[in-house]
């Protein structure tokens, strides 16, 4: 009887497998590990939020650039409004530049590179030959772009919620 009952509990549990486990997408997420660009990201954007928490760190695959994107809210008078020259905007670059340790477009002292690409290396110890990891940082420099975007919101909109 035992036997019947349960023979009769796996037919009904149908096509199911008895074994529980991660399926194909999960597998997929398990088995890729970040790249020194993905945590390098992830560790910049972590920096740069402790002062500016609206900003987000991406990666432009097609720009092949790493961009820093602040985007703040203001409200106004009138309609949706994005801008790109706002005060806030030039002050937000600006201190960010300051953050990455550039002063007139050139790292501070005797640095070759800026504080932010070092988010993208391994911590305590360099692979490979040092003027070719320092070489890399700095064409890794290269690649950040700022960008800021100012959006006002009709005060209207605003006091509805």
């Amino acid at each position: 009887m035992m036997k019947k009952v349960l023979l009769l509990a796996l037919l009904a549990s149908g096509p199911y497998s008895l074994s529980a486990g991660p399926d194909s997408a999960s597998n997929y997420f398990i088995n890729n590990s970040p790249s020194l660009l993905d945590f390098g990201i992830f560790r910049l954007e972590r920096a740069i939020q402790e002062a500016w928490d609206a900003a987000r760190v991406i990666y432009d695959w097609d720009e092949d650039k790493i961009v820093v994107i602040y985007n703040q809210f203001k409200p106004t008078e009138g309609t949706w409004v994005p801008s790109l020259s706002s005060e806030d905007c030039r002050e937000f670059i600006s201190l960010i530049r300051a953050q990455a340790g550039f002063l007139d477009g050139k790292p501070w002292g005797a640095a070759r590179h800026s504080f932010f690409s070092e988010y993208f290396t391994h911590e305590g110890y360099v692979s490979g030959n040092k003027d070719d990891h320092d070489k890399r940082l700095v064409e890794l420099d290269k690649k950040f772009k700022l960008v800021c975007y100012t959006t006002l919101i009709p005060k209207a909109e605003i006091s509805r919620e």
